[in-house]
């Protein structure tokens, strides 16, 4: 089960490492300065720890314990949340189509952004396509993540 869910985890992950230099720029020279010691997971089930025996066997948890004995500071956020689809993690200023679901502004890129992550890693395995979602959107949706 482990090695399917990472699998599946793998497979359905968009890492959007290049975000270490784009989260943290800001036009305000007196902004904090962004700290280098944060990677935000956003997604849904099977990163929020859907299918793990137990919770510290989800992906995330072993991630968060992997970053951690490798990069002592460095943290690990879980925004994940069961059932999402690239509509819910899409920018808080995207317009969706008619019918499909806003995006979750308090898990979605806009609030990973806001976290000024050095990284975020979106897992989201297969509910666009098990909603019947079309291709084209999904890759769209993935787009507009990527460019937030």
């Amino acid at each position: 089960m482990v090695g399917r869910t990472l699998r599946a985890a793998a497979l359905g992950a968009l890492c959007l490492s290049a975000l270490g230099a784009g989260a943290c720029r800001t036009a305000a020279p007196e902004a904090a300065p962004c700290p280098a010691a944060r990677i935000v997971v956003l997604g849904s089930s099977t990163a929020e720890g859907a299918g793990a025996s137990e919770a510290q066997y989800a992906w995330v948890s072993r991630y968060r314990r992997a970053v951690a004995a490798s990069a002592p500071g460095m943290e690990v956020v879980n925004l994940a949340k069961g059932g999402y689809t690239t509509f819910h993690l899409a920018p808080t200023a995207a317009r969706p189509p008619a019918g499909r679901t806003p995006p979750d502004t308090a898990r979605n890129i806009t609030r990973a952004l806001a976290l000024r992550p050095s990284a975020v890693v979106v897992n989201l395995p297969s509910n666009d396509t098990a909603s019947r979602q079309p291709p084209a959107e999904t890759l769209a949706n993935y787009r507009a993540i990527a460019a937030a």
